[in-house]
């Protein structure tokens, strides 16, 4: 079986400058919502779903009006995320594009494991140029939770594979502890990379197998994940 590698996005393989953000606000905005909330909400490693939601439910939307609303502002932050990319110059983090390359030809299965709606992290990741490598994942469309997020990507490595996952030779790679606490409720291995805004020691402690600053240089994290 292929060792599998399922990476995080945002502040891990790259920093948008708030691209995310800026079009979230903008989003709710647009609607009649006060889009400051959006910059009150906790985001780092959460689902985008969670995220909207929370802001939905600062905003007063009544329950039973969510599921709508939340699909508006959602179609409306997607249209708007392009444009945020570009104009924000954000940039692919050091190693992350080097260590992608050296993954796939060595034969590892990449796929994502974010928070991001499906859409938003395909639009991120064209941006940028990284794409290509990724052959499934989990998204934030759907749940609330990283577990969530993990079991999906899970579900879909294992349908690409057409095999069940070999857990042990199977690395999720985040930059938050919820990455990591997600990775160990699967049974999954976890490298924590300190380049958002979470330190080596506090990804350490959310149980991180192994932790580097980042994604640079290429054979120290391969040593890592070969290891």
């Amino acid at each position: 079986m292929r060792p599998v590698a399922f990476f995080d996005i945002d502040l891990t393989l790259v920093n948008t400058n708030g691209a995310g953000r800026a079009a979230m606000r903008r989003a709710f905005e647009g609607l009649g919502f006060d889009g400051s909330l959006v910059m009150q909400v906790p985001i780092d490693g959460r689902t985008d779903r969670a995220i909207f939601l929370d802001v939905l439910e600062r905003c007063g939307v009544p329950a039973k009006e969510l599921d709508a609303v939340l699909g508006e502002v959602t179609e409306r932050y997607l249209a708007l995320l392009p444009e945020e990319l570009a104009s924000r110059r954000g940039v692919v983090l050091p190693g992350a594009r080097e260590i992608l390359e050296v993954l796939v030809e060595r034969g590892w299965a990449l796929g994502l494991a974010t928070g991001n709606f499906q859409r938003g992290a395909e639009q991120k990741l064209l941006f940028y140029g990284l794409r290509d490598p990724f052959a499934f994942g989990g998204f934030g469309d759907h749940g609330t939770a990283r577990v969530q997020v993990i079991a999906q990507a899970l579900a879909a490595a294992e349908e690409h594979l057409g095999a069940p996952l070999v857990r042990e030779r199977a690395w999720v790679i985040g930059d938050t502890p919820l990455d990591i606490e997600g990775a160990r409720a699967a049974g999954l291995r976890a490298l924590g990379v300190a380049t958002g805004n979470y330190s080596a020691e506090a990804l350490r402690q959310a149980g991180a197998d192994a932790v580097v600053e980042t994604l640079a240089p290429t054979a120290d994290v391969l040593a890592i994940l070969d290891g």
